[in-house]
């Protein structure tokens, strides 16, 4: 079982926008806080040539490969720039200093509240060139899109397995796409956390509006898992992603509509979005958009993949990611979990493609019962009877 987190310190940066521009700022780090001058750190171009990097798998090619590399260290080298200038990255260093010695990790928690327009620019790509590192692949630094929003969403008390439920919308008149293919890769990457009785993965085999809310008013769920296609509402600003209507045609669901309904879902903790795009890199990345909207409406974390995944890609993501849950490991690390395995196994930077948008500071999904320890304020001689006979029981 993966430990739970002892020890974390929080670097907390925000990028806003006044009359007088784009400012970065250090909210909260170990070493204090400050503000800079924030400049666009890419081309729309470079954007699209990001996006063809990280969607380059088993190619053969060296030279190609090498070239992509250096393409995603070069680009991710403007952004942490971008993030981190001046008095930023020395607040940085300075921080991961203090981190060091006392045994700590330092959570990156980035917040674009304020800049949505910037919240869709892959940042999960940032290289640190002092360090000659991607902090998103650092269990050390994980990496996170936070939003504190005003009601604290608590971990929540659960028993095993876990239940996931897995929408694959293929609607009429878009790309054909291979539904089963799909679900078996999912489930043939999870299964032994079913036969350990730690997940349980059922599929939501008509993809409906109304289908997904009978499924929700019946039991109760913990993960979602969505593959569908996607788009980017420009009059909305929102993702919106395709479900099918009665007859299997288009039903456009944009992520506020979904978020409304998943927020009455109490047990539900993790969405992610490993949608298929409509639409280039240069656009506002839907999956993105959508991931915000869910969380505004109240969905405690979600995980955003930014691009599409392969067949390989998705069985290691879902095998090490949902384990990780299975687990009850913090979020924030599960995920660093799940790029590093994608890093190993793949040939491209698909490791950057997932996005954690999470409300929750210290990304604890969910509490197990078993470690929960007793409250000493419990004395009372009804209860310790009560538990006795319980452990006679068992």
């Amino acid at each position: 079982m993966t430990p739970p987190r002892l020890d974390a310190m929080q670097f907390d940066l925000a990028v806003f926008r006044n009359e007088d521009g784009y400012f970065v700022r250090v909210l909260a780090s170990p070493a204090g806080d400050t503000v800079e001058l924030f400049a666009q750190p890419l081309l729309p171009r470079e954007l699209e040539a990001l996006r063809r990097a990280t969607a380059t798998l088993n190619v053969e090619d060296v030279a190609l490969l090498e070239s992509n590399v250096q393409l995603v260290q070069e680009l991710g080298r403007r952004l942490f720039m971008a993030l981190f200038p001046k008095s930023v990255g020395e607040m940085l260093r300075a921080s991961y200093r203090m981190a060091y010695e006392a045994r700590a990790q330092l959570r990156l928690r980035l917040r674009f509240t304020n800049t949505p327009e910037l919240a869709m620019l892959p940042w999960e790509f940032i290289y640190d060139p002092l360090r000659h590192e991607f902090p998103a692949l650092s269990l050390h630094s994980p990496l996170i899109r936070y939003t504190d929003l005003m009601h604290h969403i608590p971990p929540f008390k659960v028993t095993l397995p876990l239940r996931m439920l897995v929408i694959i919308a293929t609607p009429a008149g878009y790309p054909a796409v291979q539904k089963e293919a799909i679900w078996h890769d999912i489930l043939d990457s999870v299964d032994h956390l079913a036969i350990d009785g730690r997940l349980r993965l059922e599929q939501l085999r008509k993809p409906t509006l109304l289908d997904l809310q009978r499924r929700l008013r019946e039991g109760q769920y913990h993960l979602l898992h969505f593959v569908t296609y996607a788009s980017h509402d420009p009059f909305t600003n929102d993702g919106v992603l395709v479900l099918e209507d009665e007859t299997g045609r288009a039903r456009p669901v944009s992520g506020q509509h979904l978020g409304s309904l998943l927020r009455d879902h109490f047990p539900m903790r993790l969405a992610t979005l490993a949608a298929i795009d409509l639409q280039s890199a240069t656009q506002p990345n839907p999956q993105l958009a959508a991931a915000q909207s869910l969380l505004t409406r109240g969905v405690p974390a979600v995980v955003a993949v930014q691009s599409a995944f392969d067949a390989h890609s998705t069985s290691v993501f879902c095998q090490h990611f949902y384990s990780q849950i299975a687990d009850f490991a913090p979020l924030d690390l599960a995920l660093t979990e799940s790029r590093r395995a994608l890093e190993a196994t793949s040939a491209s930077a698909a490791w950057g493609l997932p996005a954690l948008l999470t409300r929750i500071p210290d990304g604890q999904l969910f509490l197990d019962p078993a470690t929960i320890p007793p409250n000493p304020s419990r004395t009372s001689q009804r209860l310790r009877t009560y538990y006795g006979q319980g452990k006679a029981k068992s």
